[in-house]
């Protein structure tokens, strides 16, 4: 896998360009409701997971202008569904104890 330029989040840690993180994220198990939120208008511009509606400690900043998503399985005939891809009108995200920043390079 070439994970140039890549960011994703995978067994609680921070992968930013194939190095991982510690983040002390939650590990995305079946039936989980993952949401990433980018914030393309904050200084810098962040990503921040979500599991079950609860925001995770770890997350990215720093992000580049522009940004495209993928979705990758781990595991053959593991189903996955897209719920939505929406603009928010404000961001949920708040300041958590022990959040874990892991900067864009």
């Amino acid at each position: 896998l070439d994970a140039k330029d890549s960011i994703f989040f995978y067994a609680g840690h921070v992968y930013q360009n194939g190095k991982p993180t510690p983040a002390g994220n939650q590990t995305i198990t079946n039936n989980d409701i993952v949401a990433i939120e980018v914030n393309m208008n904050a200084t810098p511009r962040t990503a921040h997971l979500f599991i079950n509606n609860v925001q995770q400690p770890g997350y990215m900043s720093g992000l580049p202008e522009s940004v495209q998503y993928y979705f990758q399985l781990y595991t053959m005939g593991q189903p996955t569904t897209v719920l939505s891809l929406k603009r928010l009108s404000a961001p949920t995200v708040t300041n958590i104890i022990n959040a874990k920043e892991v900067k864009w390079e």
